[in-house]
């Protein structure tokens, strides 16, 4: 199953193989296959969904993953100093970096 994330989170023990892709890439993947969304954040829905035209569901549950999954992955490049900055900061297209990871157990 191909899980959306955004964060390079391990949610359970195994191996994990993680690589860099392109956006191009990324939006591909993501116009080609069905995927489960566990992206938490409104505004990072909204930016998958403008470079891709594909609806982003926003999903607050926990990450779960299965031997086999792929896992599609947008996070910033860098963390906010200040959490509480969240909700006045809107990150640039380029502030963006994008992975395929695929997790055996």
């Amino acid at each position: 199953m191909l899980k959306l994330l955004n964060s390079a989170v391990m949610p359970a023990p195994g191996t994990y193989d993680l690589r860099r892709i392109s956006r191009e890439d990324f939006v591909s993947c993501l116009k080609k296959y069905d995927f489960q969304s566990f992206i938490g954040y409104e505004d990072t829905a909204k930016f998958l969904e403008r470079i891709s035209g594909v609806k982003i569901p926003v999903s607050r549950e926990p990450t779960t993953v299965e031997s086999g999954d792929a896992l599609l992955i947008v996070k910033l490049k860098y963390r906010l100093s200040n959490p509480g900055d969240k909700a006045k900061f809107t990150p640039l297209d380029s502030d963006y970096e994008f992975f395929e990871c695929y997790y055996t157990a």
